[in-house]
């Protein structure tokens, strides 16, 4: 068999000394052709050792998931002054053309369907989020073919790291590069190994979380609470294994920090506040509402927000806009 070996930022393959990216340089060769074993002479440092080969293993999975066939979790040992990686193959072997084909075959139709939004990345971006989070079932438990790219899209259901497997590939024929992040996320008291993308956009590295998206997949519109995300936003509840370059610029990030995004009018407490001199305002962008009518926007909202936000901080009371055309509540609350 053969696998072409597509091009990356080489984010993690960046951070191996010589010697292992030589063995990162002939395992890639290897695994192309179906080999699962790669050998490379070295001088061994244990600690050195250790540290190199857990990023040459991310660097192999995580900078190209065109080698779908692989598991994650590779051996890397050392004997007779030779670091050896051993890979374990997914699939049957005898498959891997046809199997490879395949995959190429469902990027395609993904490309095929957002092309029409090349010339507009940001759309493409939102649109890539649309599709995957409809399209494939999120998963939080783990299993070999929902973190690999043909699993995904054979079976439509993804873990985090499949996500961002299917999106590096696609977003590859965009010419949008992107960095798959790993870290942990805790969820209902939990901590669990987690898997984000950072996509290079206008010359910034912005977070992409789709897996968190699909579980709104339900719902009619995806929410983009989990796209375009700063330093800030990806670190309240992540913690990550590298400086990932992800940006601080808020240019895209409105919605992100202060919209609402309310699908309820339960929901009006979500928003985070944005400060001005004399108290704070939040922002909703009311999704799925019937038509407010004249009569609820002068008697009703002022009832809803007094029943559904928490007022202690606005000791001077509150006022809202509805700004109809574009289904967006903003609350003013006054503090004197």
């Amino acid at each position: 068999m053969s696998v072409k070996i597509q091009e990356d930022n080489g984010f993690y393959s960046k951070q191996l000394n010589d010697s292992f990216y030589k063995l990162y340089q002939v395992a890639l060769t290897n695994l192309a052709k179906g080999r699962f074993l790669a050998k490379q002479e070295m001088e061994y440092d244990e600690a050195v050792f250790n540290a190199q080969s857990k990023i040459l293993v991310q660097a192999i999975v995580y900078e190209h998931p065109e080698l779908f066939y692989i598991n994650q979790f590779a051996t890397v040992s050392y004997n007779n002054g030779k670091a050896i990686v051993v890979f374990k193959s997914l699939y049957d072997e005898l498959e891997l053309n046809r199997l490879s084909d395949l995959l190429e075959e469902k990027i395609d139709c993904i490309y095929n369907s957002l092309k029409e939004y090349a010339d507009d990345k940001m759309t493409l971006l939102y649109k890539l989020n649309e599709y995957l989070c409809t399209a494939y079932e999120g998963e939080n438990r783990y299993t070999d073919d929902n973190g690999n790219a043909l699993g995904v899209v054979i079976n439509k259901r993804a873990r985090c790291e499949g996500f961002c497997k299917v999106a590096k590939l696609v977003l590859r024929r965009f010419d949008i590069g992107s960095i798959i992040c790993t870290g942990n996320v805790t969820l209902n008291d939990q901590t669990i190994p987690h898997a984000w993308l950072a996509v290079y956009f206008e010359g910034e590295y912005y977070a992409f979380d789709y897996s968190f998206n699909a579980s709104t997949s339900y719902l009619p519109v995806i929410s983009p609470v989990y796209t375009f995300m700063d330093k800030e936003t990806i670190n309240i509840d992540r913690t990550e294994d590298y400086a990932y370059p992800i940006t601080n610029n808020q240019t895209y990030l409105f919605w992100i920090l202060h919209h609402g995004e309310t699908y309820y009018i339960s929901d009006l407490g979500n928003a985070d506040p944005i400060k001005t001199n004399n108290g704070f305002i939040t922002v909703h962008h009311l999704i799925n509402f019937q038509e407010i009518t004249a009569y609820e926007d002068a008697y009703e909202i002022s009832k809803w927000i007094e029943a559904n936000v928490d007022l202690s901080r606005a000791s001077a009371g509150f006022s809202h806009v509805l700004i109809r055309n574009l289904s967006v509540l903003l609350i003013y609350y006054f503090n004197d």
